[in-house]
Order: C-alpha cells, then structure tokens, then sequence
C-alpha cells in the first residue's frame, strides 16, 4: 500500500507572486511565502521558516490566485512530498531532492469564504 506524505502550509506571502512561464511554455504562479512555528531561537523569538513555491495550472486559475494575492495576504498550500532524482544516475554523486508536489493554493480572499 502506498500513501502520500502530505503537507499543509499556512503563512504569508512575503513579496508579490509573479507569473513565469517555463522551458516548455508551462504556466505558473511563484510566490515566496513565511510560516511561522511554534519553537523559539535562543533570543526567545519564534522562529520563522521561508518557502519558495510553484503552482502549474490552468491560466485561468493563475490569473485568479494573481489577482487575489499581494504581499502581506494570507495563504495555505496543501500538497505532498516526492523524491527526485538529479541528473542521468550515472555518476555516484549525484543527489536525489525532496520536493513539494502543490495540489491547491488558497488565498485569504479565498479563505475566507
């Protein structure tokens, strides 16, 4: 039996996303975004982790999450985690990454309603 390993993300954009297009002409939003934890630094402040993320899909959808979201907005990411492999596996050195898979991105707009 196989299961996801899922992840819920709930924090901040951090800057204004932007609109890319990549190699192969595949649309997508990427914003950064901050969520804060429940741990403390030495200083006793809490401390805060950054994300960088990508969401493909329809332009339709893209342009409704750009029209909805400007730094400061609230925003929840929901998706899994994947293993990946660099490069062609024939050097010993070569890395696996771990990756965020993104299956839904809401807005505070959209939270909210």
């Amino acid at each position: 039996m196989t299961s996801d390993a899922c992840i819920n993300l709930t924090g901040n954009l951090v800057a204004e996303p932007e609109l890319q297009t990549s190699s192969n002409n595949s649309k997508y939003v990427e914003f950064r975004m901050a969520v804060s934890t429940t741990e403390k630094n030495s200083n006793g402040d809490y401390i805060t982790n950054f994300y960088k993320i990508q969401r493909y899909s329809s332009e339709s959808e893209l342009n409704g999450l750009m029209s909805t979201a400007q730094k400061g907005t609230g925003v929840s990411v929901n998706g899994m985690l994947a293993n990946r492999d660099i490069g062609d596996g024939k050097l010993p050195d070569e890395e696996t990454i771990l990756e965020y898979i993104i299956r839904a991105v809401a807005f505070e707009k959209d939270l909210a309603g």
